[in-house]
């Protein structure tokens, strides 16, 4: 016997799997009064053919070719062996890409494209999945997820220091590093205008939009010709990168000494 405990007027969702097909009864006891009980029943069948496990990963992806999450897998089981058939629609409702096949599990890639071999629109893409058993005729109802295809790439700027600009001390980065999907972004720096490895200054999973990126300590280097670089990375792959080169020129007091001689001004 499985339990839930709800509150009057919340809708509730009972979901079991059960050993075999058939009647069952669901009973319902409202506390709502406090001087009786109210029990309700209610007959309810139960399928053996059914769909279950859905899943698609990864969500959002971007099918720009890449290598960075170009695909989603759309996954789910069936209870038995079926031909089961996979519809993606646009938010409008328009059938985009259909999928088809046989057997108990579904792993089915989709590539973002419709079904004339187009890249689909950003957007949120709802599938359902159908199956009928081959061997009794029967029909699994319909389940469904929802997709979102994002290949548009984040926002990365820096707007200061800006190309060229002599920087000293200490340097504030300020820009942006944003996106309707954000993951994260970092800092880095280089020696030269064109850095072979990069160092950095600051990560972060929080998003900046015309604020600060990072602090960095430009005494810690020696003077010179440096490269600062941004990189901003969102959920479904997308990278896009931002920089610019500045000259460090620091003037500092170095090799300071005292004198132990006496000097006498008379």
């Amino acid at each position: 016997m499985k339990e839930i405990v709800g509150v009057l007027g919340q809708n509730l969702t009972l979901s079991a799997e059960l050993g075999s097909a058939g009647d069952y009864y669901i009973r319902l006891h409202d506390y709502s009064s406090a001087s009786s009980i109210s029990l309700y029943s209610l007959k309810a069948g139960f399928t053996d053919f059914y769909i279950k496990n859905v899943s698609d990963s990864p969500d959002p992806f971007s099918p720009n070719a890449d290598g960075q999450k170009d695909n989603t897998t759309i996954a789910a089981t069936i209870t038995a062996a079926g031909n089961w058939t996979i519809n993606i629609k646009d938010s409008g409702g328009a059938l985009k890409r259909t999928y088809s096949g046989t057997g108990s599990s579904i792993n089915m890639a989709w590539d973002g494209k419709d079904g004339s071999a187009n890249v689909v629109a950003d957007g949120t893409y709802t599938y359902t999945i159908d199956a009928t058993n081959p061997v009794n005729g029967k029909i699994a109802p319909t389940v469904s997820g929802t997709v979102q295809v994002d290949s548009t790439l984040p926002t990365a700027t820096i707007s200061s220091p800006i190309e060229n600009d002599t920087v000293s001390g200490t340097v504030s980065i300020l820009g942006t590093a944003s996106d309707n999907n954000f993951s994260n972004y970092k800092v880095e720096y280089g020696q030269g205008a064109a850095p072979s490895s990069w160092i950095l200054i600051n990560s972060s999973s929080t998003s900046v939009t015309n604020g600060l990126l990072a602090t960095w300590d430009s005494l810690k280097v020696n003077n010179g010709i440096y490269t600062i670089r941004l990189t901003v990375n969102d959920a479904a792959g997308n990278i896009s990168t931002a920089q610019v080169k500045v000259n460090v020129d620091n003037i500092q007091i170095t090799s300071v000494s005292i004198s132990t001689n006496v000097i006498n001004p008379a």
